[in-house]
């Protein structure tokens, strides 16, 4: 890749700069602060883009708000010409990429690939800098620095190295304790013990869990149960409740006759029946009426009739709706009874009244009791954790008096004398002193001192087993202190919950009175259900009242109506209906008497009356079949029989709505004695179900606390699981620390290896172009016993005796020969890079350019006019940068 030209809007202080670039090697020069390393730097940000602001970095971005950024045109290597174009204001730094004269959206790195921002500033780029870092290498430094510039171009490679090596040791070493890699190991083999352990507790874990397993499945068959004993509790409460009524259903049932006639039949009957005492009456009018006309008597019962004709006429106009009122009245009369029945037994058994009506449940009351209940479970709970830490508390208390103990026997005897070998050396110095004056004396008391020594000697306490003991009480002990802690913090909650649960039932205590508090929340949805049916009582009485005021009047005007004919017929015992039909009855009558006085025919009612007689003895016969069938032995017979089916028929009625109403709720027949039977056989059943209920609930609260305190650490499982994610850590960090180990091995075999396969090549080049420019003083540079030497006319040298400048030339040398070994991936720009060069060396190192820059476009930025003095002489491109840019 090279570059073509460079289009500056605007960065650093230029402003629309246009710079042409030549195909080879090229200079351009001006004076310090010109703008050659801003030209660079507009280079660098076309190709990769523009550098983030920093207090440490200079800062391009002109002053005067023009555009910041340019243009720039580049030939790549397959001979395409790119124009890329970059303004910080547009699309955030992004660059704008023409080939060929026409826009493409392919970036900027392919098209460049695989020149890089690193390789562009380590490789192609040449400044001071980067040789005032070289000047301060120790001499294996500047070794090792040269063997980097002939494999990579840069000095990065040693610097890997080593950096390698330095974070492999802040990882791992054999020895370390406090490294990363070492407590990992540490604690994997720590927690592998655990793991052994919580192993051979496994079996009892599983035991326990079966057996909490089978504890819960009963405890959900004794809740079931529990649950089927309440519904039938509260069945049983809607029976106390309907149990009036089911005594009248079971009456109903066993009271009504039976009859072989249908009802069609009896309806026939019924008829027969009112055709008859119509005939009948009709006789005994014509009767009547014959005996006055003979009498030639005036009735006064005419003449009230006539009085009241009136009222009589009304009547028989309004007679099917009086008849139909008087039949509603009936009706909700009976509704209203029913009514009144349940609402006393409301007031006797509730004390439900209209003028102290149910109260209304608020749903906090329903909470309250829920959260009571909750508490006292909480409480029983509580209270069994606390027995079972009160247990394994008095356990370890028993353990740390038995390690005590132990200690006790095992800890050596504290005296003046520490050592028994200091007590029997004396006591032998005294023997030695006494032997001179009484042998046997003397004797016997080295022979006690060496048996002494020798026994307390044997007998020395084994500080291992004490280390051990104490290592155990010292872990019981912190149990012990841990438990008491935890002990006192539950009983401070057990006390908490103790007030909690008694300000609650002080709460609750005034609704519920002096009921058990097992029956609370029975009462309460008892309460709440009598409460709605209470209600729903008022309702329907309301209803009859409205109904019955609707009727009434109606039967106010008829009873307005019937009121004159009191004290003439007595009536006003009679049902309505039968009221009203006397009084049609003595129309008839006084009507008949009307025509009569109108005619007065006695033969003609004579007649009449032989002719009804015929119609009833015909009616009689053919209706005597129909007699014989309902055993009729005589018409007389009949309205008794009347009466009875018509009961009869209400009764039915009333025994369907009944059998609607309780026939699930009674099922089947049953009398009152086994019905209560039934009830206190069940609220046992209840009784006891809630008690096992509560005692396999304890029991499991038991098991669950005795699992929690095995697994308090934590399950197998997780253990494993733990395992697992610290083998991983361990297994990467290995991997890491071995990595960085074969990479810092790697990049150092790579130094050697590189160096010894490609540097036949590359030192034939670093020679070529070190005798370039030492002017032929050193002929060649060899690479000897993994050594770098110079050869001279008067022999060999290593690279450690050269000067500094002569150093310089060797590293430029080095570069430009493994530049020369590389494709043509970049321009090589070079800023001034010649410090320690005199005259002869800058002109040499121009030759090298010049010789170089025959293949590769060279771009040397320069402020040194004797280096354009060379370039002139040695005819290469020289341009002048324009004063006041």
């Amino acid at each position: 890749m090279r570059i073509l030209k460079a289009e500056i809007t605007g960065f650093g202080h230029y402003r629309q700069q246009v710079f042409d670039f030549d195909a080879h090697n090229q200079l351009f020069y001006g004076e310090n602060e010109a703008g050659k390393s801003t030209l660079y730097q507009f280079i660098y940000a076309m190709l990769f883009g523009f550098t983030k602001k920093s207090a440490k970095k200079r800062d391009y971005t002109p002053q005067d708000g023009s555009a910041f950024g340019g243009r720039l045109w580049i030939e790549t290597t397959t001979q395409h010409v790119i124009k890329i174009e970059r303004f910080r204001q547009v699309d955030r730094g992004k660059p704008k990429i023409w080939v060929e004269d026409q826009e493409v959206d392919t970036s900027l790195d392919e098209l460049i690939a695989p020149l890089t921002s690193q390789m562009f500033q380590d490789i192609y780029t040449f400044q001071q800098e980067q040789l005032s870092q070289i000047d301060h290498l120790q001499d294996r430094d500047f070794h090792e620095a040269l063997l980097s510039l002939g494999i990579s171009g840069s000095q990065q490679l040693i610097e890997m190295v080593k950096q390698e090596e330095r974070t492999s040791q802040l990882l791992f070493r054999p020895r370390g304790r406090n490294l990363p890699l070492n407590q990992k190991i540490v604690a994997l083999e720590h927690l592998q013990e655990k793991i052994l352990e919580k192993e051979q507790q496994e079996a009892t874990v599983q035991h326990l869990y079966q057996q909490l397993s089978e504890m819960k499945q009963e405890s959900q068959q004794l809740d079931q149960q529990v649950q089927k004993a309440r519904l039938k509790q509260q069945q049983f409460e809607q029976q106390r409740l309907n149990w009036p009524l089911y005594e009248e259903w079971q009456e109903l049932k066993q009271s009504q006759p039976t009859t072989p006639l249908s009802l069609e039949t009896q309806q026939e009957v019924e008829q027969i029946y009112q055709q008859y005492q119509t005939i009948r009456q009709t006789i005994q009018v014509k009767t009547d009426q014959i005996a006055q006309i003979e009498q030639d008597q005036t009735s006064e019962r005419y003449f009230f009739y006539l009085d009241h004709e009136t009222e009589i006429k009304q009547l028989k106009t309004h007679y099917l709706a009086i008849m139909n009122a008087f039949e509603e009245e009936k009706q909700l009369l009976r509704a209203q009874q029913e009514i009144k029945s349940h609402l006393d037994y409301y007031a006797q058994h509730w004390r439900f009244t209209k003028e102290a009506p149910p109260q209304s449940i608020d749903e906090q009351l329903y909470e309250e009791l829920t959260y009571l209940e909750q508490n006292q479970m909480n409480h029983q709970q509580l209270s069994e954790k606390i027995k079972w830490y009160q247990e394994q508390q008095q356990q370890l208390e028993v353990d740390v008096t038995q390690l005590e103990e132990r200690l006790l026997n095992l800890e050596p005897e504290t005296t003046t004398i520490k050592s028994p070998l200091v007590v029997a050396s004396l006591g032998g110095a005294i023997g030695v002193g006494l032997f001179f004056f009484n042998i046997w004396l003397g004797l016997g008391l080295i022979v006690v001192s060496i048996g002494y020594a020798t026994m307390r000697l044997r007998h020395k306490p084994d500080h291992t087993a004490i280390d051990l003991l104490k290592e155990q009480w010292q872990a019981q002990l912190a149990k012990s202190t841990q438990g008491q802690k935890e002990l006192a913090s539950l009983r401070q909650e057990y006390e908490v919950l103790n007030k909690q649960e008694n300000e609650r039932i002080q709460r609750l205590q005034p609704f519920f009175g002096n009921a058990p508090q097992e029956q609370w929340y029975e009462i309460l949805q008892t309460y709440q259900q009598e409460s709605t049916r209470f209600y729903e009582c008022i309702e329907q009485e309301k209803e009859i009242q409205a109904k019955l005021a609707t009727i009434e009047p109606i039967l106010t005007q008829t009873l307005s109506l019937l009121k004159p004919f009191y004290a003439w017929f007595s009536i006003a015992t009679l049902p309505l209906d039968q009221q009203i039909q006397m009084i049609f009855s003595f129309d008839e009558e006084m009507q008949q008497i009307k025509l009569e006085r109108s005619q007065n025919p006695s033969m003609q009612l004579a007649r009449e009356i032989q002719a009804l007689r015929q119609q009833e003895k015909t009616l009689l016969e053919d209706a005597k079949e129909l007699f014989d069938k309902g055993d009729i032995t005589q018409i007389d017979e009949v309205p008794l029989l009347l009466k009875q089916w018509t009961t009869r028929r209400e009764n039915v009625k009333r025994q369907v709505e009944l059998e609607q109403m309780l026939g699930q709720l009674f099922p089947k027949p049953i009398k009152k004695a086994r019905w209560e039977q039934n009830i206190a056989e069940n609220e046992k059943m209840l009784a006891d179900y809630l008690l096992s209920y509560k005692e396999q609930t304890l029991k499991i609260q038991r098991l669950e606390l005795e699992l929690e305190q095995l697994q308090e650490d934590g399950t197998l499982d997780e253990w494993y699981q733990r395992r697992a994610q610290l083998e991983d850590e361990v297994r990467q960090m290995s991997v890491t620390w071995a990595s960085q180990k074969v990479h810092a091995a790697l990049l150092t075999q790579l130094a050697t290896t590189r160096s010894e396969d490609q540097f036949p090549q590359l030192m034939a080049r670093v020679s070529e172009y070190f005798s370039l420019l030492t002017d032929q003083r050193y002929q060649e540079v060899l690479f000897y016993n993994k050594e770098l030497r110079i050869v001279t006319q008067q022999g060999q040298s290593d690279i450690y005796q050269l000067s500094t400048g002569t150093k310089d030339q060797l590293i430029m040398a080095f570069r430009f020969a493994y530049l020369a070994l590389q494709q043509n991936y970049g321009p090589v720009i070079i800023d001034d890079g010649w410090l320690h060069y005199d005259h002869k060396r800058k002109y040499h190192l121009a030759k090298l350019f010049a010789n170089f820059g025959q293949d590769r476009q060279v771009i040397c930025l320069s402020s040194d006019r004797e280096m354009v003095s060379y370039y002139q002489e040695l005819q290469q491109e020289v341009k002048m940068f324009k004063e006041g840019m």
